[in-house]
């Protein structure tokens, strides 16, 4: 496996193995390369897709890789309900920030590839227009890991 799909996987390990009670709503991470759909039915996603990957700092006896991952979280909201109401937005807001906070500094290690989070990236919080248009929550965060190979 490549060294941004080793990462991505590593992630979605990271975040199932936390189990149940560490987050405010259940859900499994999924690894993807095709992150943004128009979801049929409520189930709630988390997404995990490799994004970027540069190496800013080559030397002779070692590479630093820097690799971006996405971390999406969907779930479409069902037809009956308001997608205004703080309801039913706010605990999909509140699985994000639980989802950073678990991620935030993390080191990786599946025993080959070791991957230290070292930045988070937030455009908004959600997307508008999959909100209004699709009346889907859709949360990106982008991960940044430092990989030394």
């Amino acid at each position: 496996m490549s060294r941004i799909a080793d990462v991505a996987e590593m992630v979605a390990d990271y975040l199932n193995a936390a189990g149940s009670g560490i987050y405010s709503m259940d859900f499994e991470a999924v690894r993807r390369y095709a992150p943004f759909e128009r979801m049929e039915d409520t189930t709630l996603r988390v997404l995990v897709v490799p994004a970027t990957v540069t190496s800013p700092n080559i030397t002779r006896e070692k590479s630093e890789y820097s690799i971006g991952v996405y971390v999406i979280v969907m779930k479409r909201l069902e037809d009956t309900i308001d997608y205004d109401l703080p309801a039913y937005v706010d605990p999909l807001i509140e699985l994000t920030e639980e989802i950073e906070g678990q991620l935030t500094r993390v080191k990786l290690d599946d025993g080959t590839t070791t991957a230290q989070c070292v930045n988070v990236s937030r455009d908004q919080v959600y997307n508008i227009e999959h909100m209004t248009a699709l009346r889907q929550f859709t949360s990106a965060m982008t991960f940044t890991f430092k990989v030394m190979a």
